[in-house]
């Protein structure tokens, strides 16, 4: 289905415009802060910050003083950067959760927030289609994700995408293998995990305080613990998106301690 004459192309759009009786959904901006933790992982943040950085209304970016890398990025692209050695109190290798609450505090806490890895990229219709979905602020929001593995594959598909949301009526997952997805059955089901997060902060399930668990080192297990503070019921998977997500290994706790994979 990737190669189409526009011939196809006209086909296509004629039978969807007849077919697919639309009435437009109302625009209601929802004011986006983001949060992302990047430390050593500015070869992928180079590729992710093109795509993400219009979506938000205010990203915050999280580093430490030595990653150069990311500090430059930042600069560049003229996105906010906070510094912080917070990371390895302790003499930790790395605690995420510590820099992602860093990030927390830099936000003004009042309206939707996202926890969103520093290599997930999203799909060009996201702040588009984000406000015209209804979104419960009660809810914690996941989407799905495909997995990149080399950066041979992303030059491909950035020279000649396929089209993931298509005539704002089809979600395709293509060209890259989907990544499964969490469930714990005896915890309510689905658990929306850290490389997306969306959230209101009213929701009643942070108890007043926006905070992630930090009281456990590594980049893991922590996003499970702040996902289950909401009920099964109020955890949800948006299905208008799928992300695509960089990477240089197909072993998922490759980086659980600190980042040890190629560069991409």
């Amino acid at each position: 289905m990737r190669a189409r004459s526009y011939a196809d192309w006209d086909k296509r759009d004629m039978k969807l415009n007849r077919d697919v009786k639309q009435t437009p959904a109302p625009i209601n901006h929802k004011y986006i802060e983001a949060v992302t933790v990047c430390v050593n992982y500015g070869d992928f943040l180079a590729h992710t910050i093109l795509w993400n950085k219009a979506i938000f209304d205010k990203w915050i970016i999280v580093t430490s003083p030595v990653d150069i890398h990311t500090r430059r990025l930042c600069e560049f692209h003229n996105v906010e950067c906070v510094l912080t050695n917070t990371f390895f109190d302790d003499g930790v290798i790395i605690n995420k959760a510590k820099g992602i609450n860093v990030g927390f505090n830099r936000l003004r806490g009042t309206d939707w927030v996202l926890h969103i890895d520093a290599d997930m990229v999203l799909p060009p219709l996201f702040r588009h289609t984000i406000d015209k979905i209804d979104l419960d602020t009660e809810v914690l929001y996941g989407i799905d994700r495909m997995m990149c593995y080399n950066r041979k594959d992303w030059d491909k598909f950035i020279e000649d995408p396929i089209i993931q949301m298509e005539a704002g009526v089809f979600v395709h997952f293509e060209p890259f293998h989907l990544s499964p997805r969490v469930y714990q059955p005896e915890r309510g089901g689905y658990v929306p995990i850290g490389f997306f997060q969306l959230f209101h902060s009213s929701a009643k399930a942070l108890g007043g305080k926006l905070e992630y668990p930090d009281t456990t080192s590594g980049v893991d297990r922590t996003d499970m613990e702040f996902a289950l503070k909401w009920p099964g019921s109020l955890r949800r998977l948006l299905p208008e998106f799928v992300a695509i997500h960089l990477s240089t290994s197909n072993v998922g706790s490759a980086n659980w301690e600190g980042r040890r994979t190629a560069k991409f």
